[in-house]
């Protein structure tokens, strides 16, 4: 491919000059674009200071164009092209020279993305799109799928190819290395002669020889061949398409975003062997939302109780904006050190803290008459230090400990139930569409 862009290049800068003499001693007519020895002023566009410029090394007229800009002319399949294009895209026409549509693929390692200029290839459309070839000049015309037939040990099978770009002033069809990656082929082997693909979900080969310093795609089968393909043959094409992670993704939410790898096994029954694909390398977006973790908050705290209720640590957390349906502005949380059970309670107000705590005591000495709480570790915030929290405790045979001042690693039980709770609201927002904030 490097060598092919460097002879394009080397013709690109010899059309540059439209005056330069042939080999047969005539010039070229800058107007019409061909040699003869007819002369310009007789065109429409003739420009009686165009010898001039050219010798003075101004600018050639800009006639024709849109603010120095080639004018683009629409084709007959919807895609466009201009005269520029003619001599800043690699492997198109040039001039007058007419290069014979190339009915093989070949492999590019720099393409970002298929492409054909061979309207028969083409399956279906859906929109437009732009990709980027190796001497980095940019392409656009429409988006679809390319078929290509392969016969192999006399049988007959379909690839597809999706996303291609089709524009019909480019005479390669170009297979991208970057976009059969992305498809779920690996490279498998590759020497001086030959290149091969395979497919890590249902293992089929894509198999390219070296041809001129190039690889092409191998086993294409004949014009002639595939018009006699019927229906049947063709059913092989789902069976050659990259398996997809529709299903699996689609499982993974409805089981609660449970890990991927849980979710293949439990729809592994009905996942489609060469369809359905049974891994994937998508990333969540609410899932890695919710998992981010800015700081750890380290255990400091040496005495673990053993006994359940021993021991509370309790935080409040708020106001959360917007405000639920019921009009709730904070979260009230108590976590048991012993068995880490979130107990957890939305509230109006502040001063709700302590509605909180003495129906928590009475529902959980109702239910487990022979336990108790002993203990409250909370920071020293207004609600937990108010005369009115502290005389409930009192009488209920609660102490209090309060955590020191800009130290939540002392209260680091309390600090991360908030943290996974809101991590867990936020990936629900976020799956469901709602803004996460």
């Amino acid at each position: 491919m490097t060598l092919e862009i460097n002879a394009l290049q080397t013709r690109l800068t010899e059309l540059s000059d439209k005056r330069r003499k042939t080999g047969d001693g005539l010039l070229w007519c800058y107007i019409c674009k061909k040699k003869g020895d007819h002369e310009a002023k007789g065109h429409p566009g003739y420009d009686p200071n165009y010898v001039n410029k050219r010798a003075g090394g101004g600018k050639q007229s800009q006639r024709g164009t849109h603010g120095g800009k080639p004018r683009l002319r629409p084709t007959s399949d919807g895609s466009s092209y201009s005269d520029a294009a003619q001599y800043h895209v690699n492997s198109v026409t040039v001039g007058d020279t007419k290069r014979v549509m190339e009915n093989y693929w070949t492999l590019d390692n720099c393409a970002t993305g298929h492409v054909t200029g061979n309207h028969h290839f083409m399956h279906s459309w859906k929109g437009t799109s732009g990709l980027i070839l190796p001497n980095q000049a940019v392409v656009k015309g429409r988006r679809g799928t390319a078929k290509i037939h392969i016969l192999r040990k006399g049988e007959h099978a379909t690839l597809k190819l999706h996303d291609i770009t089709y524009e019909p002033t480019i005479y390669k069809n170009l297979i991208s290395h970057v976009r059969l990656l992305r498809s779920g082929y690996q490279l498998a082997h590759q020497d001086l002669k030959k290149t091969t693909y395979m497919d890590r979900f249902n293992g089929h080969e894509l198999h390219f020889a070296m041809s001129d310093s190039l690889y092409v795609l191998q086993d294409m089968a004949p014009r002639a061949a595939v018009e006699r393909i019927n229906a049947t043959t063709l059913a092989t094409d789902m069976a050659l398409d990259p398996s997809s992670d529709v299903k699996l993704r689609n499982w993974h939410k409805k089981l609660n975003h449970t890990d991927m790898r849980q979710v293949a096994k439990i729809i592994q029954p009905i996942l489609l062997p060469g369809i359905d694909s049974s891994t994937t390398n998508h990333i969540c977006d609410g899932g890695a939302q919710g998992q981010a973790k800015c700081v750890s908050l380290r255990n400091t705290y040496p005495y673990v109780p053993a006994d359940p209720l021993e021991c509370l640590n309790g935080d409040l957390c708020g106001p959360v904006k917007p405000r639920t349906v019921n009009h709730e502005l904070f979260t009230s949380m108590f976590i048991d050190q012993a068995s880490r059970h979130i107990f957890g309670k939305l509230l109006k107000t502040k001063d709700d803290t302590i509605l909180h705590v003495d129906a928590l005591v009475s529902d959980l000495n109702s239910q487990l008459p022979h336990t108790c709480v002993r203990m409250l570790h909370t920071n020293g915030g207004g609600e937990y230090t108010s005369s009115a929290f502290k005389a409930a405790c009192l009488a209920r045979g609660i102490r209090q400990k309060f955590a020191n001042v800009e130290t939540p690693e002392e209260n680091h039980l309390a600090e991360k139930a908030n943290e996974f709770v809101f991590k867990q609201i936020r990936t629900y927002l976020t799956i469901s569409g709602l803004p996460s904030t």
